[in-house]
């Protein structure tokens, strides 16, 4: 009896775990202030075990508004069933949260870490029904490190339409990224509640000296008297203006190191496709890189690849790029997956890799570090035994038998024939160390990084914008071999700031939602006047321009 009740209760315990639900708890953006409404979503995936228990969340937060949405799908015969609670949540004061796991009966979300800072500072009169924030962080900055600038529309009345005005900079030059898209919640100020806009931009001073921010202007209509019918609504045209900004951006520190990474933090990491890596002769290994920081982008993390001891080769695959945009900034990373390929077994050091980079919230410069590693490298698994030397061979001393002629036999067996690999072994290393020594002469022809740019050309005449996006990676391709720009922005980085600006012109026609009609001579008279400044035998690495120290 006792068989059956185990196999019972093991039973019902694998039926649950097979049926139990992955629910995966997420946030709409993070950070939040303090009277701003953020949402908490909360995806199921199959049968939750009951019905959601949120109210250890309304120790810290009020709950403003609570939906619940579910979706079956049938793929190929199978029913997939999905669910989704959205909270819209508001925090009462500031600090860092963790948002505890909630329980859906047995079964349970992840736990959410939340940043709540403090309201924003506004100057909006308590009877304001429309008004304009605007914030940059941090207060001061370095030449090459990110600055976050926000704008906010808040408003408590119907709008028709309206527009904000992209952030004008003036002193120095800088490059401007938008982050993400734009983002609506709900804020209270000065005991209000409004509907709030909000859209953010990073930017990169390029020198130091005052960088300034010109005021975001937005210009809309309100509704002053709604009505059922839209022709009986009475509009109002109105005009706002946000504050300017004006700091410091610093210049590089003397005792940085190169290259220059001012960042807010930065990670570099290993990883092998099997732990730990297994060597042997002639299979490869891949050994994966990755560099991420918190501040900068992709295209200024500089190469990972380092020389190896003799014995080890290594064959780079092409870099992966890619920059996550977030409303608190850009983080870039650069991943390189390395082919190692021993020749020779025995026991090797790859070396240590060390990133220097500047942490912008200590002012201290920091390292960081993947330590050196001691590897084994085994034989080939099907490596042949080693032949006997010549000299330790047995020698047939017998007399040869006499032929029927009274000649020696003419068959000398495989003896002429190894004397013969032998003797066109030697002829050939031979032949190869003449070559060595009296190379032929190759004739390169002088790159010329603007020789290609016709198609560019052509593009803007013809005010081809998707043609021009094509015919800049193509050109940037043979610009920057070694490590060629993947976007228009990364090509952006790399150019002066005319010629920068005019290509940032050309992604936003690219990617708006309205269509809009890009005229390609700005962009092409930029282009010229950078092609003759530019150096031809000067492959930049960086994504971002040369520093200009002053």
């Amino acid at each position: 009896m006792v068989r059956p009740v185990i196999f019972s209760i093991l039973l019902s315990l694998f039926a649950s775990l097979a049926w139990a639900a992955d629910i995966v708890a997420t946030l709409d953006r993070n950070p939040v202030a303090v009277n701003e409404s953020f949402t908490v979503m909360f995806d199921a995936t199959g049968d939750v075990d009951a019905d959601p228990n949120f109210s250890p969340l309304e120790t810290f937060f009020d709950i403003l508004n609570q939906t619940q949405s579910s979706r079956v799908q049938i793929i190929n015969g199978r029913m997939d069933s999905t669910k989704q609670w959205q909270l819209i949540l508001m925090a009462r004061e500031p600090g860092t949260y963790t948002l505890p796991a909630i329980a859906f009966g047995r079964d349970q979300s992840n736990p959410l870490e939340l940043e709540v800072r403090e309201a924003p500072v506004t100057s909006a009169s308590p009877d304001s029904t429309i008004f304009l924030e605007a914030e940059l962080s941090p207060q001061s900055a370095y030449v090459q490190a990110q600055l976050v600038y926000t704008v906010r529309l808040l408003r408590s009345v119907n709008l028709r339409s309206g527009s904000l005005s992209e952030p004008e900079i003036s002193g120095v030059d800088a490059i401007v990224e938008k982050l993400g898209e734009d983002r609506s919640f709900e804020a209270t100020r000065n005991g209000a509640a409004y509907a709030v806009v909000e859209r953010s931009y990073a930017i990169f001073p390029q020198h130091s000296g005052t960088l300034s921010i010109e005021p975001t202007i937005f210009q809309g209509q309100i509704v002053t008297r709604s009505s059922r019918f839209l022709l009986d609504e009475e509009m109002q045209i109105k005009r706002l203006i946000s504050k300017p900004f004006s700091i410091e951006v610093k210049p590089k520190p003397a005792t940085a190191a190169m290259p220059w990474l001012p960042a807010r933090a930065l990670r570099l990491q290993e990883e092998w496709a099997e732990t730990p890596p297994q060597f042997k002769v002639g299979e490869p290994v891949t050994r994966t890189l990755t560099l991420a920081a918190d501040g900068i982008t992709a295209a200024q993390l500089p190469a990972l690849t380092d020389s190896l001891p003799d014995g080890l080769k290594q064959y780079p695959d092409q870099p992966l790029l890619h920059d996550d945009k977030r409303s608190t900034g850009v983080f870039g990373m650069r991943q390189e997956k390395i082919a190692i390929m021993p020749s020779r077994p025995g026991r090797y050091e790859l070396p240590a890799i060390e990133v220097p980079w500047w942490n912008i919230e200590t002012g201290k410069q920091e390292v960081a570090r993947i330590p050196a590693r001691s590897i084994e490298v085994a034989a080939a698994s099907d490596a042949a035994p080693a032949p006997a030397p010549l000299s330790s061979m047995p020698v047939d001393t017998t007399p040869a038998e006499a032929s029927p002629s009274g000649m020696a036999p003419t068959t000398a067996g495989f003896w002429p024939w190894l004397s013969g690999a032998l003797a066109l072994g030697w002829l050939l290393s031979g032949l190869l160390w003449w070559r060595q020594r009296h190379p032929t002469p190759v004739l390169l022809a002088p790159r010329r990084p603007g020789g290609d740019f016709n198609a560019v050309k052509k593009a803007c005449r013809q005010n081809d914008a998707q043609g021009c996006k094509t015919a800049l990676l193509g050109w940037a391709q043979h610009r920057w071999p070694h490590d060629p720009p993947t976007s228009l922005g990364a090509i952006g980085a790399r150019v002066d700031a005319e010629f920068a600006s005019a290509i940032a012109t050309l992604n936003r026609t690219l990617y708006a939602r309205e269509d809009s009609h890009w005229q390609g001579e700005p962009l092409w008279s930029a282009a010229r006047q950078w092609l003759k400044a530019d150096k031809p035998d000067t492959d930049t690495r960086s994504a971002l321009a040369p520093l200009r120290l002053q």
